[in-house]
């Protein structure tokens, strides 16, 4: 079997794909995604994923802001009292993504 790679994409829009193994074949299955829009002191996460995840969303100091479990279609608003960095992820490790708040 050929070795599975890991990755971590950011990237500048409002969605991200999953940091999960890249196999070799396509199987078909469409797993959802995670939509994380920046906006103005609010940080938002809606899924399309077909499975519930926990998002945990932590300051550039690693000090957790949010921690909550992301029904299939849901979408959660989280208020950001203060301007920064913060990473939003997924506690499985299959998303990432670092956005700038202001």
């Amino acid at each position: 079997t050929p070795p599975l790679t890991r990755s971590i994409m950011f990237v500048n829009n409002d969605s991200f794909e999953p940091a999960m193994p890249h196999a070799s074949h396509d199987d078909g299955d469409t797993p959802g995604t995670l939509n994380i829009p920046p906006g103005r002191r609010m940080i938002v996460v809606a899924s399309s994923l077909h499975d519930v995840t926990t998002v945990q969303i932590v300051n550039v100091s690693g000090s957790t802001i949010a921690l909550f479990d992301l029904q299939p279609g849901e979408t959660v608003d989280t208020h950001i009292s203060a301007a920064g960095v913060y990473i939003v992820r997924t506690t499985d490790g299959r998303f990432l993504k670092k956005l700038s708040i202001k």
